[in-house]
């Protein structure tokens, strides 16, 4: 699967996409809070609906913390 343009997951367009499965992201996508103009990064979206991403100014730093593979 191929990273996308940084979408707005505050849209309701967007949401609804995701909520269908009209759009997929992937853990690492770049995406974007409502009007926002710094950028966080998507991890993934719990059962119950919440979006879980990493915001700046730590949005690199947190995610690749939480989702790097560790080392043996």
């Amino acid at each position: 699967m191929k990273y996308t343009k940084a979408v707005n997951i505050w849209d309701p367009t967007i949401v609804q996409a995701l909520e269908q499965g009209n759009l997929k992201l992937q853990c690492g996508q770049w995406v974007r809070l409502g009007d926002n103009p710094n950028l966080s990064r998507f991890a993934y979206i719990k059962p119950n609906g919440h979006i879980r991403a990493y915001h700046y100014p730590k949005a690199v730093s947190q995610f690749l913390s939480n989702h790097s593979k560790k080392k043996a």
